[in-house]
């Protein structure tokens, strides 16, 4: 409402002047002109712009608190709305319990429990979108997990660490090939590759040892803030280390748009790793959310919501001014003040915050 008040209360208030000048004049009457001023300021002027705002708040928050976040105030706007870019951890991203093993197949006589177990201990030391996965493989009983030494996100192809002196390696077919190991046929990955599923290779001491054949699910919530988000112009960064999930496959997987989501690199994906687990002893309490990942993208695209209803109500509140000097200048001209009283400046500020305020009071997700 700053800039509106900054345009309208001067040049209105030069109108009421001009107006009133004018009343005294044609009256000779020096209280008509009073009034005159006084009821130009009163048409003119967004009385209502105060009340507004709070309505505007409060509707957006209404929406943002059943995602349990909540915006405290226009500061916390006024911060986000330049922003142009969000990093997500894209395990936060995918639905809880909607990824899945769907077939595996084991090479060189490895064992499954093994190769279950090799493949579950880099995964979830990794913090991989599959983690949740082979953590309901193992009955959630880490301490069966083996010890994981040296775990490097190679980007783009997977993992690679070392366990009981052996180099293990998680991740796609080019993993195995920048490793030098021999790979099965093509054939055979394509096969199983159909109707979105994906396959992770599993191989010990420079041999392929199992493929599994997963598939992702993405929460359908978060894609849809995704999508609003794009809207406002923010780009989405994921921080993964999961060689499936690429570019392509999260615009596909949440619906959005071409260069809108960016795959940070490793050494990214470590700081951001860090700033992510950092817990501050003290912040300015300007957006308040649960922590989860759909929550702060709801909190966000809250804010841009609330900055475009200001951005329009401002346009509609300088037209209702404008509206209202000319209706003044009309009655000054053509009758005085005898066709316009205190009930019809009433009405006319009420009409206007009305026609404001029904986008915000009926506003949905």
């Amino acid at each position: 409402t700053g800039p509106v008040c900054k345009i309208t209360i001067p040049v209105m208030a030069g109108v009421g002047l001009v107006l009133a000048v004018i009343a005294i004049i044609k009256t000779g009457n020096f209280f008509a002109g009073i009034s005159t001023l006084t009821a130009t300021l009163l048409m003119t002027l967004p009385c209502s712009a105060g009340l507004l705002s709070a309505i505007n708040l409060r509707a957006t928050n209404k929406l943002v608190n059943e995602d349990g976040a909540v915006i405290n105030g226009y500061s916390a706007v006024d911060d986000a709305v330049n922003t142009n870019g969000v990093v997500i951890d894209a395990c936060d991203a995918f639905e809880q319990g909607g990824c899945n093993i769907e077939g595996m197949k084991t090479y060189h006589k490895m064992r499954i429990d093994e190769a279950l177990l090799y493949t579950a201990s880099v995964v979830i030391a990794s913090g991989g979108v599959l983690a949740e996965v082979f953590d309901g493989v193992i009955i959630g009983k880490r301490e069966l997990l083996l010890p994981v030494e040296s775990l490097a996100y190679e980007e783009k192809l997977g993992c690679s660490c070392w366990i009981h002196n052996h180099r293990v390696l998680v991740g796609n077919r080019d993993l195995l090939v920048h490793h030098n190991v021999e790979t099965p046929d093509k054939y055979l990955e394509d096969k199983y590759k159909s109707n979105g599923r994906n396959v992770v290779y599993l191989a010990i001491e420079g041999k392929i040892a199992a493929m599994f054949v997963v598939v992702y699910k993405a929460n359908e919530e978060t894609a849809r803030y995704m999508r609003e988000l794009e809207k406002d112009g923010i780009t989405i960064f994921f921080r993964t280390s999961d060689a499936n999930i690429t570019e392509k496959f999260l615009e596909r997987e949440f619906q959005l748009p071409a260069n809108v989501v960016k795959i940070i690199n490793p050494v990214a994906g470590d700081m951001f790793a860090k700033v992510k687990s950092r817990c501050a002893d003290r912040s300015n309490a300007r957006i308040i959310h649960d922590g989860g990942i759909k929550s702060m993208l709801a909190a966000l695209h809250g804010t841009f919501v609330i900055n475009s209803f200001v951005n329009s109500s401002r346009l509609i509140q300088l037209i209702a001014s404008i509206i209202g000097a000319v209706i003044m200048t009309l009655f000054t001209f053509m009758s005085g003040l005898a066709q316009i009283g205190v009930l019809q400046i009433i009405m006319y500020q009420v009409i206007w915050a009305v026609i404001l305020s029904v986008p915000a009071l009926t506003r949905k997700k």
